[in-house]
């Protein structure tokens, strides 16, 4: 310092609180952080629905499958092209598959050259609660001397 000055200090008032610009930009922060929670549990959400939509679906075409393969092969010889398949009261009652109206269509096809053997679909279909329509498919072959009888034929 110079020869004969005195060290002046600048004393500030304070309030002990925050400025304008820092409560602005703590309320944009927080906004952000609201916004992105609420956009992970939105994402959450659909994920848990088109996990138990599937996880539906394959009880219903598992169902469908243990069905056929107790249909004896006289039956079955009278399934033609595709048809609408009733879901079974206890699958159906349920109010998750009601809500997401899941339906099951069979499709019923001779396969080429072979006289007793027959192609089975089953899909499910529905719309998830992001309004997209879904579907899952199980095929099966159905033999008339048994279901995994054309294996050796």
């Amino acid at each position: 310092m110079l020869a004969g000055m005195k060290a002046r200090t600048i004393k500030h008032k304070s309030n002990g609180g925050f400025t304008l610009l820092e409560a602005v930009f703590a309320s944009v922060v927080m906004a952000l952080g609201v916004s992105a929670s609420i956009t992970a549990v939105s994402q959450c959400m659909q994920i848990m629905d088109t996990s138990r939509s599937l996880t539906y679906a394959s009880q219903i075409l598992q169902d469908q499958v243990e069905d056929m393969r107790c249909t004896p092969w006289t039956t079955i010889q009278t399934w033609t092209g595709s048809s609408q398949i009733a879901l079974d009261q206890t699958v159906s009652a349920t109010p998750f598959v009601a809500g997401h109206q899941f339906s099951c269509t069979r499709t019923v096809s001779a396969v080429t050259g072979k006289s007793s053997l027959m192609l089975i679909t089953y899909t499910v279909s529905w719309q998830g609660i992001d309004g997209k329509s879904r579907s899952r498919t199980v095929s099966s072959y159905y033999y008339g001397s048994g279901l995994y009888s054309y294996v050796s034929v």
